[in-house]
């Protein structure tokens, strides 16, 4: 991926596991020797809610994707000395 470092990968993950439901989109990436993995993930659950309930409505790719290219080009321009 352009303008990530030497090599990048993204990917994106709906989970809906025991308690845990998240739609997650992640970023890993490698910079010389320095490997950098970000992810970004989330839900929108209606008030009192459970955790796991059916209407849990995961985070989408496009946002989940967004969050973590804008953290992960945050912690690129850390290692660039910015």
């Amino acid at each position: 991926m352009k303008g990530l470092g030497d090599q990048a990968h993204r990917q994106y993950v709906q989970s809906r596991v025991g308690d845990v439901s998240a739609g997650s989109g992640s970023y890993v990436i490698r910079k010389g020797a320095v490997v950098i993995e970000v992810d970004y993930t989330g839900h929108q659950r209606p008030e009192n809610a459970e955790k796991n309930a059916s209407n849990v409505v995961l985070m989408p790719e496009k946002e989940a994707f967004e969050g973590a290219l804008t953290l992960a080009k945050a912690y690129l321009n850390v290692l660039d000395g910015g």
